[in-house]
């Protein structure tokens, strides 16, 4: 069974001390772990008298992760309204993984007992399987449900504004499979240098929200209609209906389905980058501006099985070659030298060499070393820019993912259903 380490952190009046601090601890706390939660033990910047309830879920290092409630239980040691109780319970993220990555079940072990002091036992948490709460997802409107299950699909780091609801996020992260239900998350971030840490945070109605860049800002009331549009065209909706229809089992189905999915694909096997992939065969074609092509040749090898077993550093060293021919070949267009069609050609297979890399972190990260990460996360910089610097091409090749279920019929011709090309979306690979 697995099991779980935990800490009561408040404001208490102790032998140590006076104010806020930890005052109940199992022995598997160590000033190590402690370390990384410094700034993560009750939301900053909150007003007590307005505060009711966050949750948040942080990794700690490779192995850890942290789960912290925190409530407002009202008068506190000295008087005061306004006191703020934090529980945090501290896994192996192998054990999570048990539990399917839901947080829902650490919900169950939470205690709230002021009067605790000293050493607590380790908790030992009982896997079981929590039911997709459909009458809560069901009151969300159906946009905005639409639009978080599409970037929670694509692993985006998001915002959602003006919205104080401690249950949204967990009930969002239940329809989403357990492989890739590990989303750090916070209900209540209202500090920009805490929010680097989290995918996916919420912003209460009367804050300012001052965010990082890379978050996509979802607010309720201002929905962007393209992606309610794109995530109709990838079946969302198709997920949509199942929650409305209130067909756990279909999703459960889904789920299971994925992760056959996904262990077959995790499969690495000692790939050589020259046994799969012939440069100089790229750089005739591109020299010879037969772009067509090449890309019909980019998007053969990466729907190759061999080259989604090969190692994550096999295959970002591929996309970096073939990505080199590409910019020298966009420095061509730039002096006139290529047609319209040549450069839709070229952008088309810039997209699908960044849709590669997203696919790689996304779904690698245990088999990734953290400069292999480094690497992608500069690539990945370097092809949107080049996405951005070439607008007018959008339209033509705006939707480059690709079809799943195409692809990974080839591994379960007797296995797939109709169904994977909506469900496995989230492998983000969609070429033609």
């Amino acid at each position: 069974m697995p099991t779980c380490e935990h800490f009561i952190y408040t404001t208490a009046k102790t032998n140590l001390k006076t104010g806020y601090q930890i005052i109940a601890k199992s022995s598997g706390i160590n000033d190590r772990l402690l370390s990384s939660l410094t700034n993560y033990l009750y939301p900053l910047g909150v007003n007590p008298n307005e505060f009711t309830e966050s949750k948040s879920l942080l990794p700690l290092g490779k192995e850890h992760m942290a789960y912290s409630i925190v409530k407002n239980i009202g008068v506190g040691y000295d008087g005061r309204n306004g006191t703020l109780y934090n529980h945090t319970m501290i896994m192996k993220k192998n054990n999570f993984e048990k539990l399917d990555n839901d947080t829902r079940i650490l919900d169950k072990y939470f205690i709230e007992d002021y009067s605790i002091r000293g050493e607590l036992d380790t908790l030992y948490i009982q896997p079981e399987k929590i039911e997709i709460d459909f009458d809560y997802l069901k009151k969300l409107e159906r946009n905005l449900l639409s639009t978080l299950l599409f970037y929670l699909f694509k692993k985006s780091k998001i915002a959602i504004v003006k919205v104080i609801d401690e249950n949204l996020i967990q009930n969002l992260l239940s329809v989403i499979p357990p492989q890739i239900r590990f989303m750090p998350f916070s209900t209540m971030v209202l500090e920009p240098s805490r929010q680097s840490r989290y995918q996916l945070i919420q912003i209460p109605t009367k804050v300012q929200p001052k965010l990082q860049a890379n978050y996509t800002t979802i607010n309720p009331d201002a929905l962007p209609t393209s992606k309610i549009k794109q995530a109709k065209d990838i079946g969302i909706e198709s997920i949509i209906e199942l929650i409305y229809e209130s067909d756990q089992k279909q999703l459960f189905s889904l789920h299971r389905d994925f992760d056959k999915i996904t262990s077959q694909v995790s499969k690495i096997k000692r790939i050589k980058v020259k046994d799969i992939f012939d440069k100089d065969e790229f750089i005739e074609l591109a020299e010879n501006r037969n772009f067509s092509s090449f890309r019909k040749n980019v998007k053969n090898l990466y729907a190759n099985p061999t080259f989604n077993e090969a190692s994550p550093r096999t295959m970002i060293t591929i996309t970096k070659k073939i990505s080199r021919i590409v910019k020298k070949s966009l420095r061509s267009y730039e002096n006139n030298e290529l047609t319209s069609n040549d450069i839709e050609n070229i952008i088309s297979i810039s997209k699908i060499l960044l849709d590669s890399l997203h696919y790689i972190n996304q779904y690698s990260e245990k088999k990734m070393v953290d400069s292999t990460q480094i690497e992608i996360e500069n690539e990945i910089q370097k092809l949107e820019s080049i996405l951005q610097k070439y607008p007018e091409t959008a339209s033509i090749t705006e939707n480059y993912e690709f079809n799943v279920y195409e692809y990974f019929k080839t591994l379960f011709a007797d296995t797939l259903h109709s169904m994977y090309s909506m469900s496995l979306y989230v492998m983000g690979r969609r070429w033609w």
